[in-house]
C-alpha cells in the first residue's frame, strides 16, 4: 500500500504513476461529483480502472446527506473496503490519501479553508492492511511525501520523497501504527 500526504488533486496521482512500474488502484472520493451525470461517469472510469470509490464521511456531514445518500455511501464503503482488502491480499498496490482531502482542489477542501496543509490521517488506512492481513499475508505501508514549488514560469516542480516500508505487526495496536504512519508522512512532506 502506498500511503502518501495529498497535495494536488490530480498531479499527486500523476507523479506515482510516473514513478511506479506497476499498475496502481486509487482509493478515491467521490463525494465532490455530486450526483449527476458527472457522478455517474467518473463511477465508470474508476470501475474501469479498478479504482474503489468511497463517499467521505465528513463529507456526508457537511452536507447534511439525506438518508438516500448516507445509505449509498455505506454501500460504495463496504465496496470499496472489500475490494481494496482483495487488491492488497493480491499483491496489487492500493493509494491511499489517509488525509481525505488534497490543499489544492477546485472543489474546495478543508485544508483550503483552515490553511493548513495537514490535516489528521484517518485510521481506515491500517484497518485496511490488517483486514488483508487476515489471509496470513503482511502488506507493507511505503509513506509517501510531496513537497510542490512553483517555479518562475508558473509551473510545479514536483519533489516525492519515498520512506522505508512500514509493517503493522512491528506496532502494538493499530493506533500507534497510524501514528507512526502519519509522522513519517509528514516528515517526508
Amino acid at each position: 500500500m502506498l500511503v502518501a500526504h495529498h497535495f494536488h488533486h490530480l498531479l499527486d496521482g500523476c507523479a506515482l504513476y510516473m514513478a511506479t512500474k506497476r499498475p496502481l488502484h486509487v482509493l478515491v472520493g467521490l463525494d465532490w461529483a455530486g450526483s449527476g451525470l458527472k457522478r455517474r461517469g467518473m463511477e465508470a472510469l474508476c470501475r474501469m480502472a479498478g479504482w474503489p470509490v468511497i463517499t467521505r464521511p465528513d463529507a456526508l456531514k457537511r452536507a447534511q446527506a439525506s438518508t438516500e445518500q448516507r445509505t449509498e455511501a455505506q454501500r460504495l464503503m463496504r465496496r470499496a473496503i472489500r475490494s481494496s482488502v482483495e487488491l492488497l491480499a493480491d499483491g496489487q498496490i492500493v493509494v491511499v490519501f489517509p488525509e481525505g482531502y488534497p490543499v489544492i482542489d477546485p472543489h474546495g477542501s478543508p485544508k483550503q479553508a483552515s490553511g493548513e496543509s495537514f490535516l489528521p490521517f484517518e485510521p481506515g488506512v491500517v484497518r485496511l492492511v490488517r483486514m488483508a492481513e487476515s489471509g496470513g499475508k503482511a502488506i507493507p505501508m511505503v509513506p509517501i511525501g510531496f513537497v510542490y514549488e512553483r517555479a518562475d514560469d508558473g509551473r510545479w516542480r514536483i519533489t516525492m520523497r519515498i520512506g522505508e516500508p512500514i509493517q503493522r505487526a512491528d506496532f502494538n495496536d493499530d493506533n500507534a501504527c497510524l501514528v507512526a504512519l502519519e509522522e513519517t508522512v509528514r516528515k517526508l512532506s
